[in-house]
């Protein structure tokens, strides 16, 4: 069969019925439309995720009167550890600066320039900034010698991670729901298209056509609509989404690739639907 009829039979089949087509691809566009909104939300607390843990160090506040020996000898060790990527010592005067610049110096006043504990700043090299590896790390550093307290703000990023776990599970649970409405909404719609058209189809087998001439073109049919109504749901949440960076928040939206897997995902589907009417017809 030559390509050019196939896709002859394909577009005549699509704008024949454009009416039908046309509610199809909306129906296809506001199921995509929850998928992608959840996407561009699980993109935006994963950016927002990576920026913050960034920025998160391990506090180690240091015991009073740790000698100038027994700093060294714990600044060695907490450099040494594989997941440390720099090591700051803070003096107690330093530190007390620091809260006198945070604070106010009125609020600090009267106290003694020691009143709050030496530290040591660890940075974090980037590919263990994830909150069990940096968990484990805390605890490791709270063993060692010469130190009272660490800090890293446990409860906030823990809520973090857990967030971002949580849409990424809405994310697979809102692609199963897409993916059995997109087939479903195509198998029938394509079900009521090959009832609509069976003298037409009848005729062809009298005539000689083979079940490719004759089903083939549905499957294209099913496949662009998927397609299109992969794209319609991406633009549309594109719209409410440059509404919102224009606005309010500067917003990431999906990346270019996710954008092709959609729609590539969208028109699988199609097929798949059209496909699985097609096989209950023949």
């Amino acid at each position: 069969m030559r390509i050019s009829y196939l896709v002859k039979k394909t577009l005549e089949g699509i704008f024949q019925r454009w009416r039908a087509n046309l509610i199809l691809v909306v129906c296809l566009a506001l199921s995509f439309l929850v998928l992608d909104a959840f996407l561009v939300i699980t993109v935006n607390l994963w950016d927002l995720s990576q920026r913050l843990k960034g920025d998160v160090e391990i506090e180690v506040f240091l015991q009073d009167g740790i000698t100038p020996e027994q700093t060294r000898s714990l600044r060695e060790n907490l450099s040494n550890l594989t997941e440390v990527e720099k090591v700051i010592y803070r003096s107690e005067g330093e530190a007390f600066i620091e809260m006198e610049d945070y604070l106010g110096e009125k609020t600090l006043s009267g106290l003694d320039s020691n009143t709050f504990p030496a530290s040591f700043q660890v940075g974090i090299k980037k590919e263990y900034r994830n909150f069990q590896q940096i968990s484990s790390l805390a605890t490791r550093i709270g063993n060692q010698e010469g130190v009272e307290e660490v800090e890293f703000g446990e409860e906030w990023l823990s809520q973090l991670d857990r967030t971002v776990r949580i849409f990424l599970t809405g994310d697979m649970i809102f692609g199963i729901l897409v993916t059995l409405s997109v087939i479903l909404m195509v198998s029938n719609f394509m079900r009521v298209a090959i009832l609509s058209q069976a003298k037409s189809i009848q005729v062809m087998n009298l005539l000689g056509a083979s079940w490719r001439d004759i089903y083939l073109p549905l499957l294209g049919q099913g496949m662009i609509l998927g397609g299109l109504g992969a794209l319609w749901g991406i633009g549309l949440v594109w719209t409410v989404y440059a509404l919102f960076s224009l606005k309010w928040i500067n917003l990431a939206f999906l990346p270019f690739y996710s954008i092709t897997g959609l729609t590539i995902w969208g028109m699988i589907l199609g097929g798949g639907g059209s496909y699985w009417s097609v096989k209950r017809q023949m």
